[in-house]
């Protein structure tokens, strides 16, 4: 019994170690059985942190994984183990379960890699780094060696040992290291709790987390532990995310352009297409990689829109920014930092920062995704036009990504000046607001939408500034994120005597994100290249006239403004008529409205 008992607690360790790197050769009955003890001691965790960590921190320098300290933690309260460093240290002579459990550090899939080529001197010299910041002295070091070598101690009993030792020393120099070990411990702990198990996991994380713990010294204030170790997990996990797409296809984001109400789908005017970014081949992890944006369709029989690059001002000069351009991808603090190049492909012409990154798994048939996807893809209204399967699925290993930015720099973009009678252009020569006489006489000035008066400025609804050398005002409040997702503020720059239309995002500006639905969040979504092979699959462009259901859209900002689908006159257009022959929203009673009829959906006359 008492070899069945070791066996099993050491079979145990081997799966609390596998997350970064440990063997998880065990068999399923094993795994069984660990999935269920972990859940029947769920407070283990919480009891043996500090002592699990300690042996993680010693043993292998970095802290424990979610998993590990779990599944750990479980097999300790399980051999009814003590939960203090020197408790278990004391408990490695007599209680077997605890002495296997130890043991098995050494025998891990991790502690291979780290010592397998090494020497025992080499062993105890990591050891002492990992607790102290130190080697040891000359005494200790041999004192240890020969311990290991002659089979006395196990690696895994000298690790715990030296940590305990380390604890219990009152000596003045010995104050001074056990504060560095708790510091270290404490930090472990914060770094435990803020991980994330399915992305603290490979060699890679746990070299990047035993980098963090290494910073941690005996002065380091509380605040810093905890800002240090959570920062460094955020950071493992937003990295792990990223390249789980960046290094598997990119990312993929989805647009359309098709008739209101959907119809047959015309090459050059309707659209079903992707955006495709950050498709890579190495880490950044390994210093900054660049890559490529480019636009595909999504259907053999469209073509990728037309589109023109837009106007930045970088030092005083206008560059073109490509729609699909150079990118250079690095990892800063906790994110993945982007810059942005211009035509050329040699100056940078903006900076982003993001970060919070999630990801979510697809499956199933994709009608029944989640209101958070269908907000930016909207699978469900291609359904309602007929232009998309209503049974299409998602293939295996479909997903989406979420995350969150901020501008990192102020950015400056010019546009042709929307007034009453615009020019629109291309190139470096945007249409200037006004000819001559700069600033001091051009307000008030009025901009416009189409022929619609939408943003009137006066001079006191600004501040006269300079803008990268050059004069300029700048409004006071930022624009509403209806008018282009950002909170920008607009500008008016003067260059050679002309005053030209810009908008300013200034450095640390969160960004936001146009929904498909017209909502604006402050996450963009993404999917991955299999879910954009399953939207792939799912479009229809050939639907035929007439075969329209007559589903209603609200067009963005315009509430009162429907596009009903289908071909036809159906009697007079009363509201009631409307409803009886179409899916009209209940709202439309014709009272101060305006109707738009879209005859003929198949030749895109709209």
């Amino acid at each position: 019994m008492q070899f069945i008992k070791s066996a099993a607690a050491c079979s145990f360790t081997a799966l609390a170690l596998a997350a970064c790197g440990g063997s998880n050769n065990g068999s399923d009955s094993i795994a069984s059985q660990a999935k269920q003890q972990t859940r029947q001691t769920k407070s283990a965790a919480t009891t043996y942190q500090t002592a699990v960590e300690s042996l993680y921190v010693a043993y292998f320098g970095r802290p424990a994984d979610p998993n590990g300290l779990a599944n750990f933690s479980a097999a300790l309260q399980a051999a009814g183990a003590p939960a203090t460093v020197a408790g278990l240290a004391q408990a490695y002579a007599t209680n077997t379960a605890v002495k296997s459990l130890i043991d098995s550090f050494g025998t891990s899939n991790e502690s291979q890699k780290l010592y397998g080529g090494g020497t025992t001197t080499d062993f105890v010299n990591a050891v002492f780094q990992n607790v102290l910041g130190r080697a040891p002295q000359s005494a200790g070091l041999s004192f240890w060696v020969n311990a290991i070598n002659s089979g006395s101690v196990s690696q895994g009993d000298a690790a715990l040992s030296i940590m305990a030792g380390a604890l219990a020393n009152t000596t003045a120099q010995g104050l001074i290291e056990a504060q560095l070990v708790n510091n270290r411990l404490t930090a472990a702990g914060y770094f435990t709790t803020a991980a994330t198990a399915n992305t603290y996991t490979g060699a890679g994380a746990a070299a990047a987390a035993r980098a963090m713990l290494a910073t941690i010294n005996a002065t380091t204030t509380a605040g810093a532990l905890q800002s240090t170790a959570v920062t460094e997990a955020q950071a493992i996990n937003n990295q792990s995310l990223f390249e789980s797409f960046a290094l598997h296809g990119g990312q993929w984001y989805v647009f359309d352009n098709i008739p209101y109400g959907g119809g047959i789908l015309m090459p050059g005017s309707s659209y079903f297409y992707a955006e495709v970014v950050y498709q890579m081949t190495a880490s950044p992890s390994a210093g900054p990689q660049t890559a490529s944006s480019f636009y595909t369709t999504l259907d053999t029989n469209l073509s990728v829109p037309p589109n023109a690059s837009s106007r930045v001002l970088v030092n005083g000069q206008v560059l073109l920014r490509p729609v699909e351009g150079l990118r250079k991808v690095s990892y800063v603090g906790n994110g993945i930092q982007v810059q942005y190049y211009d035509s050329t492909g040699n100056t940078v012409i903006a900076t982003s920062q993001f970060d919070n990154y999630q990801t979510v798994s697809l499956s199933g048939q994709m009608a029944s995704s989640s209101e958070e996807l269908m907000s930016a893809v909207p699978i469900n209204q291609w359904i309602s036009y007929l232009n998309f399967s209503s049974t299409a699925s998602w293939q295996s290993g479909s997903a989406y990504l979420k995350r969150q930015g901020h501008a990192v720099g102020d950015q400056v973009d010019l546009d042709d000046c929307s007034s009453a009678n615009p020019t629109y252009t291309t190139g470096t020569s945007p249409t200037p607001c006004s000819l001559g006489g700069g600033l001091a006489n051009f307000f008030p000035i009025t901009l416009y939408t189409g022929s619609n008066p939408s943003e009137a400025y006066a001079a006191s609804d600004g501040t006269i500034t300079t803008i990268q050398g050059l004069p300029a005002w700048v409004a006071n409040k930022s624009s509403p994120l209806s008018l282009n997702g950002q909170a920008s503020y607009r500008a008016f720059i003067q260059m050679n005597g002309d005053v030209y239309m810009a908008s300013v995002t200034k450095d640390g500006t969160p960004y936001s994100y146009f929904q498909a639905d017209g909502s604006v969040v402050n996450y963009d979504v993404a999917l991955d290249q299999a879910a954009a092979n399953s939207v792939s699959a799912g479009v229809i462009t050939g639907s035929g006239n007439g075969s329209k259901v007559g589903f209603a859209t609200t067009v963005s900002n315009s509430p009162d403004l429907f596009g009903i689908g289908g071909t036809g006159i159906n009697g007079s257009l009363s509201p009631a008529d409307l409803r009886a022959h179409y899916n009209v929203p209940a709202g439309l009673t014709g009272a101060g409205q305006t109707v738009v009829i879209i005859d003929a959906p198949s030749s895109s006359d709209i």
